[in-house]
């Protein structure tokens, strides 16, 4: 399921730091723990497994800021517009949808850093209606995708969507969170394997961008990852498998706020 949230800011030219997807990522955490405890520490802790690899199963969009000014030297958008349009995103069992929807009203969300707080109070919760899906999806990006490789000295190098690479090792990420899913269960054994996908970006490269984000920002565990924006995309497989592309998003670290994708066209 994906729905949006209408955030209304409590204070004129509200301050938004650059580096606030972590931030919404402790946030989701704490309002899933405050109505289940359990799936939150699966999601945290054990989460969806194939093989070595985790996934939480979960993504967000960067904020759609209605009115804001950039201060590079704050270190923040000023939002000249108190309004903020969120949409989140969860590969869920039906049964579930509208529990985890019902969290969501009414909530006020807080963020906030060494130097920055940013108050909001969730106006609304719309649900996003997804189109019957093929085998065919055509997609855009609503937040950064985080595709890498492993150079020879073990350091990520991050892949532009045009890279010969690029295709294949989102495909591969894609399928391994369909065999996490399915792990366990009757259809464990039939995950369709790499030939059975394509991928091809459709936005010219030259309009493709990238942005530097810090994960865990002032902490000893901070990192900075590059993502890619603005690229729609067409993916072709098993409409079961690109159903987890919609929801579940695709690349690498989804749960922090990456690779979160809407049908395009």
């Amino acid at each position: 399921m994906q729905f949006t949230l209408r955030l209304l800011a409590a204070e004129p030219s509200t301050r938004i730091p650059f580096n606030y997807q972590y931030l919404l990522t402790g946030w989701l955490y704490r309002v899933l723990a405050d109505a289940d405890t359990a799936y939150t520490e699966f999601l945290h802790g054990q989460g969806y497994q194939a093989g070595r690899k985790t996934f939480r199963l979960f993504t967000f969009s960067d904020f759609r800021m209605h009115g804001y000014e950039v201060r590079p030297r704050e270190g923040c958008f000023v939002l000249t517009s108190p309004i903020v349009d969120w949409t989140i995103s969860f590969y869920v069992e039906k049964a579930a949808e509208v529990f985890i929807i019902g969290l969501f009203q009414d909530q006020q969300l807080t963020l906030m850093n060494r130097h920055l707080r940013a108050d909001f109070t969730v106006e609304r919760v719309e649900t996003l209606p997804l189109p019957p899906l093929t085998n065919v999806l055509t997609v855009r990006t609503l937040s950064p995708i985080v595709i890498a490789e492993k150079d020879e000295t073990g350091m990520d190098q991050y892949l532009h969507p045009y890279d010969d690479a690029f295709g294949p090792l989102l495909l591969i990420n894609l399928i391994d969170k369909y065999r996490s899913i399915q792990t366990g269960t009757n259809n464990g054994d039939n995950v369709p394997e790499l030939g059975d996908f394509s991928y091809k970006p459709l936005t010219k490269a030259s309009l493709i961008r990238s942005r530097l984000v810090t994960i865990k920002e002032g902490s000893p565990q901070e990192t900075k990852l590059r993502g890619w924006y603005n690229v729609d995309f067409e993916l072709r497989g098993p409409t079961e498998v690109l159903e987890v592309a919609l929801l579940a998003g695709v690349g690498r670290y989804n749960a922090e706020g990456f690779g979160c994708v809407g049908v395009s066209g």
